[in-house]
């Protein structure tokens, strides 16, 4: 098992004021915490994946824990604090840059990730970041990521942070970044939501395109609908298992997967079969996407 969608931050270090009002109006693994932003440090993310050990007698392989430079919407995880973390964990942990390209140094920030680092892959979102995704100094990275084998984790989909402009987020503008970079591996997260039969459109036509399905354990109905558009366009092979710590939990997010093939059943909808569960929970995403 991969969990290919984690977060980490120091909450009075990374997050501004208003990033955390907002943001805690959303959590769901930490209900408690209705007008702030939860604390996501190293510390408690490892103790999460180990009770979930005890707990649930399962947890993933790997973990992907992301950096965050979105400075427009007022967060910015370092990637020297991820991979100072991934440092001490490097057997489970795999940290993923975050590279606002706004900067003037983007591409030496990436370059330094990458090389210095040791990054294994990029996480963008034109939303958060308050950039068109064809902007030349976005395909400046995007070139640099193709060149190098780096997978791109891409947040294109809903977001409640007031100034991340929606225009930005929509799954369809993927299809020219697909085209251009046809060996660049696109990861679209949360499958788009809300746009997710856009984002599933994308998937099928473009090979280089995948999703995961982080953050829609909360959304069962929108999760069942994803999973049977994706079985309609046959690319269930490439969607990926994420859950969007510490916004939710494993534990969640397994047992919102586990309920799926139940929905549904009394008023004869098509179902997801057991199976297909398994075999997403399991998959080895990282392989797929061409990190060891």
């Amino acid at each position: 098992m991969i969990d290919l969608h984690t977060h980490i931050w120091d909450v009075d270090a990374h997050l501004s004021p208003s990033f955390r009002e907002v943001m805690g109006r959303s959590f769901r693994a930490t209900p408690s915490a209705a007008s702030e932003c939860a604390p996501a440090t190293p510390e408690l993310h490892w103790e999460a994946y180990q009770q979930a050990k005890t707990k649930l007698e399962q947890a993933p392989n790997k973990v992907v824990v992301l950096a965050f430079d979105m400075g427009h919407s007022g967060a910015v995880v370092p990637n020297e604090y991820v991979a100072d973390y991934v440092k001490s964990q490097p057997e489970h942990l795999v940290g993923f840059a975050s590279v606002d390209p706004n900067r003037e140094d983007a591409l030496e920030r990436l370059r330094w990730a990458h090389q210095h680092l040791g990054l294994k892959g990029l996480k963008m979102s034109g939303t958060y970041q308050n950039v068109h995704p064809h902007a030349d100094s976005v395909y400046t990275l995007y070139r640099y990521c193709e060149q190098h084998g780096l997978p791109i984790l891409l947040h294109h989909g809903a977001t409640i942070i007031p100034q991340a402009p929606l225009a930005y987020a929509k799954p369809l503008l993927l299809e020219q970044v697909a085209q251009d970079f046809p060996n660049l591996k696109i990861v679209i997260a949360h499958i788009g939501f809300p746009w997710t039969t856009d984002a599933i459109t994308v998937m099928r036509k473009h090979a280089n395109v995948f999703a995961d399905l982080s953050a829609l354990c909360y959304r069962p109905w929108q999760l069942y609908n994803a999973f049977i558009t994706a079985m309609e366009a046959t690319v269930t092979d490439k969607i990926f298992f994420g859950t969007d710590w510490p916004f939710t939990t494993l534990e969640q997010t397994l047992t919102a997967l586990r309920q799926l093939p139940d929905m549904g059943q009394h008023c004869h909808f098509p179902r997801v079969p057991p199976e297909l569960i398994d075999e997403i929970i399991y998959k080895d995403s990282l392989a797929q996407l061409g990190v060891s």
